[in-house]
């Protein structure tokens, strides 16, 4: 009978000594013991910046408003997948430095942040207001939702009835 060598490894996960096959070797690097243990690395090994697939992913969803990824695991606001509406973000960490938000405290979700002229991808501080939901509906009311190239688009009413008046002319 021909005996196949086996050979010695040490998993990277566990530290258990296992032994594999050598013609395994040549189909991969046989660095873990088992797939779970693989996978227990994989998943303390390759989270946010560490990944090298990180590019710091923010992504503008269909109603307009910008959807950012955070690096860091339990950022103030952020959901479990780590993502955050970037104008809660900006308003958050422009009180945090102003010092009228206490650091790693976040926006209750009582409180809107209100685009003033209506792009909800203008994330510029001086185009964020806080509002309370009582507040921040009575604002909204006054702009019209519009469809633009796919990005659905608020403009205030009443520039819409000044071009309609002005075509009807």
């Amino acid at each position: 009978m021909n005996e196949k060598k086996k050979i010695k490894r040490i998993c990277e996960n566990c530290k258990k000594t296992f032994c594999i096959p050598e013609w395994r070797l040549k189909y991969s690097a046989c660095n873990f013991c088992s797939l779970s243990c693989y996978w227990n690395w994989q998943k303390g090994q390759r989270k946010g910046i560490d990944n090298p697939h990180w590019k710091g992913i923010s992504t503008i969803r269909k109603d307009g408003y910008i959807v950012e990824m955070v690096a860091q695991d339990n950022y103030p606001g952020a959901d479990k997948r780590r993502r955050i509406f970037q104008h809660r973000r900006i308003m958050q960490e422009y009180l945090w430095k102003r010092g009228l938000l206490k650091k790693g405290m976040f926006l209750p979700s009582e409180i809107r942040v209100h685009h003033r002229n209506g792009l909800k991808d203008d994330n510029r501080i001086k185009n964020l207001a806080l509002r309370t939901l009582k507040e921040h509906i009575k604002i909204t009311d006054h702009f019209i939702k519009i469809n633009y190239q796919g990005l659905n688009i608020n403009i205030p009413k009443e520039i819409i009835h000044e071009r309609i008046k002005n075509e009807l002319r």
